[in-house]
């Protein structure tokens, strides 16, 4: 099923009329297109949340500086919840919001974070324990001091 185009005439008019007029602390979820990691789409190359940031504040303090949503929430345009911040600020929100991609949610993740717990506990070598959760004895290294899967208890 192919997706409905959206006209930046229809985009436009939702930002004016109804974000940047909204006074709720609830999310107003972006009703078009979504980028594949869910962010609102206003144009090519501009996401509908960092324009409606931009409108809210102004220009952003710096070249890189990203539209951060205090809800966590990716498709909302909520003037209210958009602020611009840097990179190291939005990706500590990220772990607030429980949005990262950390552990076993990052996309090449090869174990879980029951396995990582597991590994942690478990008195066999590197070698031995690589062979059976099928990763390389340096991926065990990783989890058992703490490199990665952090969260993992």
């Amino acid at each position: 099923m192919k997706k409905r185009r959206y006209s930046y005439e229809e985009k436009t008019e939702f930002i004016e009329y109804i974000a940047m007029r909204h006074t709720s602390w609830e999310c107003l979820i972006w009703p078009f297109n979504l980028t594949d990691a869910g962010y609102p789409v206003y144009e090519p190359h501009v996401q509908g949340h960092r324009y409606v940031c931009e409108l809210q504040n102004g220009p952003p303090p710096g070249p890189f500086y990203d539209a951060a949503h205090s809800c966590g929430l990716r498709a909302c345009v909520n003037r209210l919840h958009v602020r611009w911040t840097t990179k190291v600020v939005n990706a500590a929100d990220r772990i607030t919001h429980d949005t990262h991609n950390r552990g076993e949610r990052a996309a090449a993740a090869k174990l879980t974070n029951a396995q990582a717990s597991e590994i942690r506990r478990r008195p066999e070598t590197h070698a031995a324990l690589a062979r059976e959760y099928g990763v390389s004895p340096a991926a065990i290294w990783h989890v058992r001091h703490g490199k990665t899967f952090k969260d993992a208890a």
